[in-house]
């Protein structure tokens, strides 16, 4: 695929007050439907796991171990470096996936791939790698697929005026409430698991991969707040662990109330970002219902 000249420059689409980011829409087709289980996120990432390390590796031990070029490599600072580097970064990766069903019933289907802060800059290895995924295969059956088209989608942040948000989690949210030495997997939702998740989120990216960003007021009060959740089961088998992973997590819609105002720089960002933990994967996509019928048309 030729990528137009507008998709050579990085640039952040977002207002000045949104976590930096860059979201690009990417359109595949193919001849052979790619098999990507219940929730495609653990695929996709293994995917572009191997594609992007196919675009940036210049040595040929492919050993991040020992490569002497891991400090200015892309790659680790995307997909985690050796435990033995100890660096908190690459528990919080620059990037996420989002996807949704579509994949299922067509011969075509549009994923997005969000960049974050400084990842922003790396984006022609990121465009490289669509184009070697698509030649690699995707799915638990290789098929090879046809990147058509890339585009950058806009952000459209929420309207200072609202009194009321309904916000719809797409894909399981992974909230955990910490207790001393225990952490605990919420299965059913309340503010304050969801409230202390999206600070550690936004914080942590903030503080390693954007940190010229001024993160907003912390709100005293929270809204009033509606939930219709449940708790979606799911796993992921792990080639490089070599057992299955948990990845079950909170879906459904949120119906916030009151006073928002002091609450939507943060609000934005969960929707730039995700909430939880397994973002990486496409978990813990949340949307706006208001906003939704205006990004189908972006």
């Amino acid at each position: 695929m030729a990528l137009s000249p507008s998709l050579t420059e990085s640039r952040v689409m977002s207002g000045a007050t949104c976590f930096p980011h860059l979201c690009l829409a990417v359109k595949w087709s193919w001849s052979t439907p790619p098999r990507l289980g219940l929730f495609p996120g653990g695929i996709l990432r293994g995917a572009l796991s191997f594609a992007l390390k196919d675009a940036v590796c210049l040595v040929g031990h492919r050993e991040c171990s020992r490569c002497h070029l891991l400090d200015q490599c892309h790659f680790p600072q995307a997909f985690g470096a050796p435990p033995q580097m100890g660096d908190q970064r690459f528990s919080s990766p620059p990037f996420r996936i989002q996807w949704d069903e579509g994949w299922r019933t067509g011969a075509s289907w549009e994923m997005r791939l969000w960049l974050f802060g400084q990842a922003i800059h790396h984006r022609p290895f990121w465009e490289r790698t669509l184009e070697r995924m698509a030649e690699r295969g995707v799915g638990i059956n290789r098929a090879r697929l046809e990147l058509e088209s890339v585009r950058e989608v806009p952000f459209r942040p929420l309207p200072s005026s609202l009194t009321a948000l309904d916000l719809a989690v797409r894909t399981p949210m992974r909230l955990v409430m910490r207790h001393e030495a225990r952490k605990t997997l919420q299965r059913t939702f309340h503010w304050e698991p969801f409230r202390r998740s999206l600070l550690r989120r936004v914080g942590g990216m903030s503080r390693l991969w954007a940190p010229e960003w001024v993160e907003p007021t912390v709100p005293v009060s929270p809204p009033r707040w509606d939930a219709h959740m449940n708790f979606q089961e799911w796993s992921r088998h792990s080639s490089h662990q070599g057992q299955d992973i948990e990845m079950g997590g909170l879906q459904g819609y949120l119906r916030l109330t009151g006073d928002l105002q002091a609450w939507l720089p943060w609000l934005d960002a969960a929707r730039i970002l995700a909430v939880g933990k397994n973002t990486a994967f496409g978990l813990g996509h949340i949307e706006s219902l208001s906003s939704l019928s205006e990004s189908r048309h972006d």
